[in-house]
C-alpha cells in the first residue's frame, strides 16, 4: 500500500513540479539531487551490513550480538553525519564556485539546497537503520504504515511550497522534514513492534564496528555501482546533452525505477527468512530461492515492463504532455533492461544471503563500468542521444544478468548453467513473447486518447497479461491452487 500511494504521489506531483519549476530548472533539481544523492557512500555499506547480521544474530537467537550490531550501527551514523555537515560547511568556499554560469540558481541558494539535502540523506541512514527492526520481525505492514504516512506528509508540503511560490531550497526542506518524520514515527513502531534488542550508545562496539565495515566495506561497493548504474546515467545527459534533456531522461527512467522497486518487493520480503535458514546451516533453501523467486519475480515484470515498452509512449503523453513522449524510447529500452533483472532476481538475493558479497560487488563494478563506457561511447560517436545512454545500460545488464549471475549461481550454489537456463529461459521468453504480442494488438487497435480510454485497455489488458503469465510460468495446476488460497477464508 506504501509503494502504492507513493506511485500515485508521484503521478500526481511530477507534473507539477516541472510545470512549476520549468525543464531547465527541473533538471537542476534532479542533477543536484544526483549529486548529494552520492553523499550515501559515507555510510560505507554498514545498513546492509547491520540488516544482515541482525537477522544472522536473530536467527541464531544471540539478542546480545543483535543489540550490539544495531547500537554500533546508530553510533556510527551519528557521528559520521555530524563529521560530514561540518566538512561541507569548511567547503562551502569551494562548492560555490562549482556552479555552472548557465544555470538559474545562485552559488549561495545552491549550498544551501545541498546542505539539507544532505542532512536528508543522513537521516535517510537513520531510518534505514530502524527499518532493518520492523523488517527482522516481518512487520512489513508497520514498516509501509510509516513511509506512506511519510509521503502523504511530502505531498501535502510540496503542494503547499509550490503554491507558495517556493523554489528548490523550498523543495529540499521537503524532503527533510518527511525523512524526519518517517524516521520518529518508524522509531516508534521498532521499540514496541521490533525485536527484543537494546539500543545505547554504550551498547556500541569495536568489535561489531569491524564486522560491519568487513562485510560492509564490499556491501558499500555494491551499492555505490548499483546507484551509479541507474544515477550516472543522468550526470551523463546532463554533462554531455544538457539539463534539460536530464528532464525527459529522469521521466522516462522514473516509470522504469519505479516499477523495478515493486519487483524487487517479490523477493526482498522473503531475505530475512532466506538469510535466517543460511545462519542455521539450510543452504539448501538458497536452490529453491533462485528458482521460485525469479518465477514469482516474472509473474509481475513480464506484463508491467512490456506493458510499459507498449503503452509508454500513450503514457507520457498524457501524464507530462506531448514534449514528454521522447522520453517513450528510454523508457522502452530500461523497461527490457529491469525485465531480464527480474528473471535471475532470486540468484542475487540468495547468493547475498550466502555471504558472498565481494563477488557481487566486484560484478556491479564491472556492470557500471560497463554502462558508462557504453553510454558515453554511443553519445559521442554515434550522435545516439538519450536513447544511447539507455542502451548502455542494457547491454550492462545484460552481460551482469545472462552471464555473471549464472556463472555465480553455478559457482556458489551448484546449479548448473544448463540445468538452470532450461529451467528459467525457456517459460520467461515463451511468457514474454505472448503477452507482447497481445499488448502490440490491444495497442494497435485502440486509440488511447484520453485517461479514461486508457484505465479502460490498460486494466483489463494488464489482468489478463497477469493471468497470461502466471499460467506460462507457474503452471495451471499450481495456478488453480494460489486462486484456491486466495478465495479461501483461513483457518
Amino acid at each position: 500500500m506504501g509503494f502504492i500511494v507513493n506511485l500515485l504521489v508521484t503521478f500526481f506531483l511530477s507534473p507539477v513540479v516541472v510545470n512549476t519549476l520549468g525543464l531547465e530548472v527541473y533538471g537542476i533539481w534532479v542533477v543536484i539531487s544526483t549529486l548529494t544523492g552520492y553523499l550515501g557512500l559515507v555510510e560505507s555499506g554498514v545498513t546492509v551490513s547491520t540488516g544482515r547480521f541482525l537477522n544472522y544474530y536473530l536467527g541464531r537467537k544471540d539478542l546480545t550480538s543483535a543489540s550490539e550490531t544495531v547500537s554500533t550501527s546508530l553510533v556510527f551514523y551519528v557521528a559520521i553525519g555530524g563529521l560530514l555537515l561540518l566538512l561541507l560547511l569548511l567547503l562551502r568556499p569551494w562548492i560555490e564556485t562549482l556552479v555552472p554560469p548557465t544555470w538559474t540558481v545562485g552559488p549561495g541558494e545552491l549550498f544551501l539546497i545541498c546542505m539539507v539535502l544532505a542532512l536528508n540523506v543522513l537521516l535517510g541512514f537513520v531510518v534505514a537503520v530502524v527499518g532493518q527492526l520492523l523488517q527482522a520481525e516481518n512487520r512489513f505492514d508497520l514498516r509501509n504504515l510509516c513511509a506512506l504516512l511519510g509521503v502523504l506528509l511530502r505531498f501535502a508540503l510540496t503542494l503547499s511550497a509550490l503554491n507558495g511560490g517556493g523554489g528548490l531550497l523550498e523543495l529540499a526542506g521537503v524532503q527533510a522534514i518527511s525523512t524526519l518524520f518517517t524516521g520518529a514515527l518508524m522509531s516508534w513502531f521498532a521499540l514496541n513492534y521490533g525485536p527484543a534488542v537494546r539500543i545505547s550508545p554504550g551498547g556500541a562496539s569495536l568489535r561489531a564496528l569491524r564486522e560491519l565495515f568487513g562485510f560492509g566495506k564490499w556491501a558499500m561497493v555494491n551499492n555505490v555501482c548499483a546507484k551509479a548504474s541507474v544515477q550516472a546515467d543522468v550526470l551523463v545527459v546532463g554533462g554531455l546533452l544538457g539539463v534539460r534533456s536530464v528532464a525527459f531522461y529522469s521521466v522516462g527512467q522514473m516509470l522504469v525505477e519505479y516499477s523495478f522497486v515493486l519487483v524487487q518487493s517479490v523477493v526482498s520480503v522473503a531475505s530475512p527468512d532466506l538469510i535466517k535458514a543460511v545462519a542455521r546451516g539450510d543452504t539448501g533453501m538458497a536452490k529453491i530461492f533462485i528458482i521460485e523467486g525469479g518465477r514469482a519475480s516474472i509473474c509481475l515484470a513480464v506484463p508491467l515492463f512490456i506493458g510499459l515498452m507498449v503503452f509508454g509512449s500513450d503514457f507520457l503523453r498524457l501524464w507530462m504532455g506531448p514534449e514528454f513522449e521522447q522520453g517513450a524510447a528510454v523508457a522502452s529500452i530500461l523497461a527490457g533492461a529491469r525485465l531480464l533483472c527480474a528473471l535471475f532476481q532470486g540468484a542475487g538475493a540468495a547468493i547475498w544471503a550466502l555471504g558472498h558479497v565481494k563477488v557481487l560487488s566486484m560484478a556491479a563494478a564491472m556492470t557500471t563500468a560497463i554502462n558508462l563506457l557504453v553510454s558515453i561511447l554511443l553519445i559521442l560517436l554515434a550522435g545516439a542521444g538519450i536513447e544511447g545512454v539507455a542502451v548502455g545500460t542494457l547491454v550492462a545488464l545484460f552481460i551482469q544478468q545472462m552471464i555473471v549471475y549464472p556463472l555465480l549461481v553455478r559457482r556458489f550454489i551448484g546449479v548448473s548453467l544448463t540445468g538452470l537456463y532450461s529451467t528459467m529461459l525457456p517459460r520467461f521468453i515463451a511468457a514474454s513473447a505472448v503477452v507482447l504480442l497481445t499488448f502490440v494488438s490491444v495497442e494497435e487497435l485502440v486509440e488511447l486518447s484520453s485517461w479514461l480510454e486508457f484505465i479502460a485497455v490498460i486494466v483489463p489488458a494488464g489482468l489478463v497479461g497477469i493471468a497470461l503469465t502466471a499460467l506460462i510460468v507457474l503452471g495451471r495446476s499450481r495456478v488453480r491452487r494460489l486462486i484456491r488460497r486466495l478465495i479461501t477464508p483461513a483457518a
